[in-house]
């Protein structure tokens, strides 16, 4: 759906499309070849959807399409930082775990809350039970305490920690 999105988008605007990969600050060759190939997916896809999509009057069937693998600290950092060079930014909601989203809150969220460019989050449809308990989980999440960046480490290494096999752990089993 973002994809679609993004192809109207360029198509009424005449833009370039953008796709980024984030990968870690100091990426291996392995890592920029494997975000390369999933822009080069992903392109096939947008490609084949702009020939299903139809065209305008005397609309041309060319979108350019650009790509960049971007080394940062998290993928909420390279994003932002794509996003200081571009006039908007499109983004799929993701689907994270529920503890994860406690713990370390929502990617589209915080790019949304730290991008200096407009952030448009695409997420499809679940009908009207999910709509409902999703907008009761927000109110509910929203009036929890947030850990800080540093607390979420803290937690994160404890329970890393704590989740190795030791001589108590064999003891008990």
């Amino acid at each position: 759906m973002a994809t679609r999105l993004a192809i109207l988008l360029s198509r009424e605007y005449d833009a370039v499309t953008t796709t980024v990969y984030v990968s870690d600050p100091d990426p291996s060759e392995e890592t920029i070849r494997k975000g390369q190939q999933w822009i080069q997916n992903t392109h096939e896809t947008m490609r084949k959807q702009a020939q299903e999509l139809p065209l305008m009057m005397g609309e041309e069937e060319q979108i350019e399409l650009q790509s960049r693998v971007i080394p940062a600290e998290s993928v909420v950092d390279g994003i932002v930082q794509a996003g200081d060079e571009s006039d908007l930014v499109l983004i799929g909601a993701s689907e994270e775990s529920l503890i994860d989203q406690v713990l370390f809150g929502s990617i589209p969220e915080e790019v949304a809350r730290a991008c200096p460019a407009p952030v448009l989050m695409v997420k499809r449809y679940r009908g009207l039970r999910r709509f409902w308990l999703q907008r009761m989980w927000d109110a509910l999440y929203g009036a929890l305490p947030k850990l800080t960046r540093e607390e979420m480490v803290d937690v994160y290494k404890r329970v890393r920690r704590n989740a190795r096999p030791d001589i108590d752990f064999f003891v008990m089993i």
